[in-house]
């Protein structure tokens, strides 16, 4: 049963008529975006859960992050068909209250993705970086699972509390006739400023310096083997194999850039804000 919704965009002063994402079509090639990117995704993370879960020799502590990265990227995947429902769906199917716990849950699972991909940055610059006994001396079980209540609690508090005090508001907008961030808050700007610069800004940027680290002590340790003429030994084959995975980790982060940066730049900016759904659309 549809509910009346009553939230404002708090644009009634301006000039021109208020941006409003309402055409069918558009609403349902961007539904269908969000639809195709839950198959992918839930497909491809399980796949994910399912190899480490069933094979010993990923069960390492990098693993334990990629795995918690995979985790909040399914729940995040499992809630996008309720997306496109809210698209393709006239009058709004969902209540007030299924609205903002739902938009809550779902601005939880993806910045919870950059904390994550941080963790991960971190782990693998300790892990060449440092020796063996620094790294096994931070990354003890007890460690790692205070690092992994990190990774979603910063993310709860950054979520809820400034709600919590009135700075911003979850539930249903107008402008998108979605469940998002509320415009009717004055605050909601310094909400999602300061969402933004503790989430997917704070986190990538950490995660950028970690593998520029790496890159910098690479390059270091290459040159030092070549003055000495040092041969290749079992050590020198694991830290390739090490730098391997890094790359490769490396290139996930890149993949993940790409596809928020267009997205964090068109949120920052209000003029932009009537482009988002086609971001979203052309990222997919």
């Amino acid at each position: 049963m549809a509910t009346s919704i009553t939230s404002d965009d708090s644009l009634q002063g301006q000039t021109s008529p208020p941006f409003r994402f309402d055409d069918p079509t558009h609403r349902l090639l961007v539904g269908l975006a969000f639809l195709l990117i839950a198959v992918i995704g839930v497909i491809g993370n399980s796949l994910l859960i399912f190899a480490v879960m069933l094979s010993r020799k990923l069960h390492t502590t990098t693993n334990i992050f990629v795995v918690n990265l995979a985790i909040s990227d399914l729940i995040g995947c499992l809630m996008l068909p309720f997306l496109t429902v809210i698209f393709v769906s006239e009058p709004f199917p969902f209540s007030d209250s299924f609205c903002k716990v739902f938009s809550g849950v779902l601005y939880i699972m993806f910045p919870a993705s950059v904390v994550n991909l941080m963790l991960i940055a971190i782990n693998r610059y300790t892990l060449i970086t440092k020796t063996q006994r620094t790294f096994h001396k931070i990354y003890t079980k007890r460690n790692i699972s205070i690092m992994i209540i990190f990774s979603w609690l910063y993310v709860i508090l950054v979520i809820f509390v400034p709600p919590a005090f009135g700075v911003g508001a979850l539930g249903y907008s107008k402008r998108y006739q979605s469940c998002t961030i509320s415009s009717d808050n004055p605050l909601t700007i310094y909400y999602v400023a300061l969402r933004l610069a503790l989430l997917p800004v704070a986190g990538l940027v950490i995660t950028t310096m970690c593998y520029i680290k790496i890159f910098l002590f690479v390059c270091k340790a290459t040159s030092d083997i070549k003055q000495r003429k040092i041969s290749s030994s079992s050590l020198e084959q694991v830290r390739k194999r090490q730098l391997r995975v890094t790359k490769n980790l490396f290139l996930i982060v890149c993949c993940y850039v790409l596809c928020i940066t267009p997205y964090v730049v068109v949120y920052s900016i209000p003029a932009a804000r009537n482009l988002l759904p086609w971001v979203v659309f052309s990222i997919v």
